[in-house]
């Protein structure tokens, strides 16, 4: 029969396992040097710069020392993250547009002309 106490130190044990885990890859892995992410983020970089989807062989997309390339997965969240940024991207240019447009109003609005 297992007691509450001893429930207790069991998930503190198990917690404190994952916590050193995750520490230790933290303090092992070098600041700013995902293991993955800068090759993903080259494929969406590639459709950001030519409009299309990569085949995969393209020198720009290929893992250093490796060869291989993400390119050759499904595209689904690179196309996400490409359609997020030219989102954001109008998002912005409606920003700055509004904000001139309520400037010029201002100033307008002080000078009288």
């Amino acid at each position: 029969m297992h007691t509450s106490r001893h429930r207790f130190s069991l998930n503190t044990i198990f917690y404190a396992a994952v916590f050193f885990s995750i520490l230790a890859f933290a303090l092992l892995q070098p600041f700013g040097d995902p293991p993955d992410e800068v090759n993903r983020y080259k494929v969406a970089q590639f459709i950001c710069n030519h409009g299309a989807l990569p085949t995969g062989e393209e020198f720009e997309v290929a893992i250093g020392g490796y060869g291989g390339s993400y390119a050759f997965q499904p595209m689904d969240i690179p196309m996400i993250i490409v359609v997020a940024a030219d989102v954001l991207f109008f998002l912005h240019l409606a920003f700055l547009l509004v904000r001139g447009i309520i400037a010029q109003r201002e100033h307008v609005a002080k000078t009288g002309r």
